[in-house]
């Protein structure tokens, strides 16, 4: 959920590189209305997970997906003139990987 969170919160800051691609139809199609929704998906999914984790562990999560987010793309900004498909993929993979390796460095803690 973290991961298509971040994705549909890139395609709506964010310019597209190329004028055709497969996430040019993405870019197109979506704006605010479509980023809060996802954003309150997100927030429900982890107001639902917070209780069973910790509070801290999930807002941690948060916070480390957002900074490695912002990170790829300041990174990927530097080199091309906006985001990709591959990028907008790329964003979802990381932050979902980010979010499983948070909470579970805190269940083993």
């Amino acid at each position: 959920v973290v991961g298509r969170w971040l994705t549909s919160i890139a395609v709506v800051l964010f310019s597209y590189a190329r004028p055709d691609g497969l996430g040019r139809d993405l870019k197109d199609n979506a704006g605010w209305p479509q980023a809060a929704g996802a954003t309150a998906i997100a927030a429900a999914t982890l107001g639902l997970l917070a209780p069973s984790v910790g509070i801290a562990a999930t807002g941690a999560a948060v916070v480390l997906v957002c900074i490695s987010a912002w990170l790829l793309v300041r990174f990927t900004l530097s080199r091309i003139p906006g985001l990709t498909g591959d990028i907008y993929g790329a964003l979802c993979e990381v932050g979902e990987t980010v979010c499983i390796v948070t909470l579970a460095a805190n269940w083993a803690a």
